[in-house]
């Protein structure tokens, strides 16, 4: 029986995760089991993904460790590279077989590891790989990059084809999810890629909506500027300045009024205010 630690890790675990390469050899020379796992279900090899420890990777692969295997959470050696940015060890892994569209009990795949931490190059070569675009949770990959504001990972997916105009189960584009979060560069990469700027979702939900309730400036004069409609409303009737105004930011509100025009739009939003609740943004 293999010796372990508090965690159930092995030595071959250890030496996987530290890079330590003549640990390694040393370990698999004397019979160490290469599909041994910890107390999270993560094997020699994930722990050497999940490092960028290629080389490991590759020995380990030779030994006969699974690549495919999964840890308690249902995530793979590639989802873990995937994660980290690893791209040479994503490489190695998809050339021993690592399935790219594998996902988790919730959903998530290695695309969508790489998409909701800005990994552009590991992107491309998971796409390249015939990684599944449509693969979701509640969202795809896509969505996922645009509301954590990742430039260079939006424009991976662009280059890759992916449609602008895409939306979740709710109707919401990834133009929204930028907004919402006041990622400026974002939604400045993705009006240039012809994002819809009045797109709305199932509930009348805009863009300029997004910008206005999460209170940044810069987010509403972009959007405006591209020609964001201010009196959009909400199925509810609601409008970005409504957002403004329950919010109680005055540079918002000026900045909407500035090109509506009209104060009496600024008296109706404050008397919805006094009736009812201002509708949900769409959720990150």
């Amino acid at each position: 029986m293999e010796a372990r630690d508090a965690f159930g890790r092995t030595l071959l675990m250890h030496a996987a995760h530290h890079g330590d390469v003549q640990e390694v050899a040393r370990l698999l020379q004397g019979g160490a089991n290469v599909d041994a796992k910890d107390k999270d279900g993560r094997t020699s090899l994930i722990w050497a993904a999940y490092s960028g420890h290629t080389d490991l990777a590759s020995a380990l692969i030779q030994a006969g460790a699974d690549v495919n295997v999964r840890s308690l959470h249902g995530r793979t050696a590639i989802m873990h590279a995937a994660d980290r940015g690893h791209i040479k060890t994503i490489s190695t892994l998809l050339q021993a077989g690592a399935d790219v569209r594998a996902q988790t009990p919730r959903g998530w795949t290695a695309l969508m590891y790489a998409a909701d931490r800005g990994r552009a190059d590991a992107i491309s070569v998971l796409l390249q790989a015939g990684a599944d675009v449509n693969a979701k949770d509640s969202w795809i990959a896509f969505m996922h990059t645009a509301a954590e504001g990742h430039v260079g990972a939006i424009a991976a997916f662009l280059q890759a084809g992916m449609n602008v105009h895409t939306r979740d189960k709710d109707g919401h584009t990834a133009l929204m999810h930028a907004a919402r979060e006041g990622h400026v560069d974002a939604i400045t990469t993705l009006l240039q890629a012809g994002a819809d700027v009045n797109a709305k979702a199932r509930s009348g939900w805009t863009a300029l909506m997004g910008a206005a309730c999460s209170g940044n400036r810069t987010a509403a004069s972009v959007l405006l500027q591209a020609g964001a409609d201010v009196n959009a409303k909400h199925w509810k009737g609601f409008t970005a300045l409504r957002c403004a105004v329950d919010n109680r930011n005055t540079q918002i509100v000026d900045l909407l009024l500035e090109h509506a025009g009209s104060v009496g739009m600024l008296r109706a939003a404050q008397a919805q205010r006094t009736s009812s609740e201002t509708p949900d943004a769409p959720r990150t």
